[in-house]
């Protein structure tokens, strides 16, 4: 949260706060590892036939601590169903009774008129006190106020908004499938009147392991979540994984499964937490004798740790690994121990959150059985009406939004204008995505559509008739098209290339050949961004920066866009005249301080014929690809990316070339060589490698 985001959340604590306990894991590792194996496991099924997980699948509340806290249980199905946040009759006592005592200071000032929405409150909270239950017969249903119900009725009425809650009503009319929306609240569970004791709930999230659906995994990699990370222990983790890629030519086609180690790795502490809690669990063990299984797992975990950079391996811990069967439940329970353990320590757990949150979270839950997205300016609409929420500051709902969006209970990115939405169905947003990048579509087997649908599979471009009929599947995702497309743009799922055209770079599979694309035009030196690890999706959500917030254009030559797998041509926004080649390697070979780094984000430019290139272009390249790579800040990340610069060693298109540090043109005298090609030791003409990317402030020259 930000500074005005957390001065909000003092001031709401301030007028009843309660201890939340809810905890969130991820579940992740190559495809059929037994990663939805081990969930059954965990909650005690024996029927442990499985389908192979498509993206993502979310068990919400599926398990709880037990009451000391000392051990997890599996939820009974009506829990599951229930809140994520919960608090005990004892935190509605002490509420109660500072809801007396502000009655008693609004009575003090005659100049208010919250007394009586006080009283209100403070009744409610008798009532459950007495029975724990609520009197529906008395219950008041939640409606849409009418403001926003007679949008749009009258084609030919002018709508004149009257304040930031209600401009663009018309176009929030939409996200209601009925106008005459009325919320029953005689069916809401009001969170905190489950039981007279504290429910402390886990939700699970149970990842694909095949390489297409890695796009949207970063959404929901939070700085609260510990993770699994299970190793199918049957493989030798040395060798190529079969099962996780089967389209050769990607960069994740020939790696072996300790690759996919350090990349699940490699996210977690990028896109989560620095200091992420990671479980790693090696299923198929069977064939490992009993008396050798502690040994073998020390074995395992030595190879990761040795394949692993410094600053990943504080993640995983000796004792953090164990081994499981899918014949047996050995292990099971210290897994689950372990889990309590990890939350137990996290800052998070039984932290204190506003109590008017709670009531906003039972609206948002029967919200969603009616809508999966809906607008900000509805929302409000109806918070703001019903008083027994708490909550009459448009404000402090947005920062309880923040707030619910960081625990994955919604999906909000804040946009600070009046079209800003919320998706209220997290598994309904990752449908649509994975609908849309399933290799296994309908469309694909269509003999209308399956040329175009298979030019998406290969160039990532989909136009706008092909996008409706893959989301036909579910009316929904066309109901809500244009907030699903601003969440996959936010997220940096998707590029906006047109009005009716977009750009998953996830779904490339173009190969790049420099040499052939091009050829006889007048470049630059190869300037470079190097990493000690580097999630292949940040390089993905750089393609969709440039282009959704840049601005920069898509390069097209013969009429064919120049879009690649690990590549990307574009157009600078004020000069067209420079082409800008961005450029993904896992294979670069630079050494610094003795670490070996191999992981790079590459930028070239080059002008046509009669063109000169110019400084202060491609200084405002670099300026705009540093910004990102700077700022990158995920949501729920604690610090940016962590890179090193160089220059490519030499300017021709198709030779050998090695990465130099930048300090070293920063520090010679306009002569170096170059030891590291293969071929031969070779001088560098500095002013013509470095001149291309000198900027006024060198203070960027190395980022540690």
């Amino acid at each position: 949260m930000g500074k005005n985001d957390r001065e909000t959340f003092v001031r709401d604590i301030q007028t009843g706060g309660v201890q939340v306990f809810h905890g969130q894991g991820t579940v992740v590792g190559w495809a059929r590892a037994g990663k939805t194996t081990l969930i059954k496991k965990l909650k005690g099924e024996r029927d442990l036939t499985t389908v192979q997980t498509k993206s993502l699948e979310i068990h919400p509340n599926v398990f709880k601590v037990d009451v000391e806290g000392d051990n997890l249980e599996v939820c009974p199905t009506e829990e599951m169903k229930g809140p994520a946040l919960n608090i005990s009759i004892r935190h509605l006592k002490s509420e109660n009774d500072l809801k007396r005592n502000q009655i008693k200071k609004v009575r003090e000032n005659p100049k208010t008129n919250r007394i009586k929405d006080l009283e209100n409150s403070t009744t409610v909270t008798k009532s459950i006190l007495e029975r724990n239950t609520i009197d529906t017969e008395k219950s008041t249903p939640l409606q849409i106020p009418k403001s926003v119900q007679s949008s749009s009725t009258n084609s030919d009425a002018q709508h004149v908004p009257k304040n930031e809650n209600e401009v663009h009503a018309e176009e929030t009319a939409k996200d209601i499938p009925n106008k005459n929306f009325n919320l029953d609240m005689t069916n809401i569970n009001i969170p905190f009147t489950v039981q007279d004791k504290d429910l402390k709930n886990v939700t699970i999230l149970d990842f694909g392991g095949q390489s297409a659906y890695y796009a949207c995994h970063h959404i929901y990699f939070g700085s609260r979540a510990f993770h699994l990370l299970v190793v199918d222990a049957s493989k030798d983790i040395d060798s190529k994984a079969e099962e996780a890629c089967e389209t050769p030519g990607l960069v994740y086609s020939d790696w072996t499964y300790l690759d996919y180690i350090r990349y699940w790795i490699s996210s977690i502490h990028t896109f989560g937490s620095v200091d992420a809690p990671v479980i790693i669990v090696a299923s198929h063990t069977e064939h490992i004798p009993k008396g050798c299984e502690k040994e073998k797992m020390k074995l395992l975990y030595e190879k990761i740790i040795k394949d692993l950079p410094w600053v990943l391996r504080k993640h995983i811990d000796v004792e953090r690994v164990f081994a499981v069967a899918k014949s047996s439940r050995k292990n099971l329970n210290k897994i689950k121990q372990t889990i309590v353990e990890i939350l137990k320590e996290q800052d998070h757990w039984g932290k204190l959150v506003p109590t008017s949150w709670l009531r906003l979270e039972a609206i948002l839950r029967k919200l969603r059985e009616k809508s999966n997205a809906m607008k900000i300016s509805v929302l409000w609409e109806i918070v703001k009406n019903e008083t027994s929420i708490g909550i009459d500051d448009r404000k402090d709902m947005l920062t309880a939004l923040k707030f619910f969006h960081e625990i994955r209970i919604i999906l909000f990115a804040s946009n600070n204008s009046a079209e800003e939405f919320v998706i209220l169905n997290i598994q309904w947003f990752i449908d649509a995505f994975q609908c849309l990048i399933d290799l296994e579509s309908p469309l694909r087997y269509d003999n209308v559509w399956c040329d175009t649908w298979n030019e998406f599979n290969t160039s990532g471009l989909v136009g706008g008739d092909l996008l409706e009929s893959i989301w036909n599947k579910d009316q929904s995702f066309l109901t809500h098209k244009e907030s699903l497309l601003y969440y996959m743009k936010h997220f940096g799922m998707l590029a906006e290339i047109g009005e009716t055209k977009w750009y998953v770079p996830f779904m490339n599979k173009q190969k790049f050949e420099e040499t052939e694309v091009i050829q006889m035009y007048e470049v630059s030196s190869t300037l470079c961004f190097v990493f000690e690890f580097l999630p292949v999706t940040i390089f993905f959500q750089l393609v969709s920066h440039c282009i959704n917030i840049l601005g920069w254009k898509i390069w097209q030559k013969g009429g064919n866009e120049c879009v690649f797998h690990t590549a990307i041509i574009l157009e600078h926004k004020t000069n067209l005249s420079h082409k800008i080649i961005l450029k993904c390697v896992d294979k670069s070979t630079f050494k610094i301080l003795d670490r070996a780094l191999q992981y790079s984000i590459e930028i070239k430019a080059f002008v046509l014929e009669d063109n000169e290139i110019s400084s202060s272009v491609t200084n405002d390249i670099r300026t705009c690809i540093q910004d990102f790579l700077q700022n990158f800040n995920p949501e729920n990340a604690d610090e940016g990316l962590k890179y090193y610069v160089g220059l490519r060693c030499r300017k021709e298109i198709g030779m050998e070339s090695a990465i130099i540090p930048e300090e070293r043109f920063l520090s010679s005298s306009g002569k170096l060589e170059c030891s590291t090609c293969k071929d031969h030791a070779h001088a560098i003409d500095c002013d013509n490698i470095y001149s291309f990317w000198i900027t006024s402030d060198m203070e960027h020259a190395e980022v540690v």
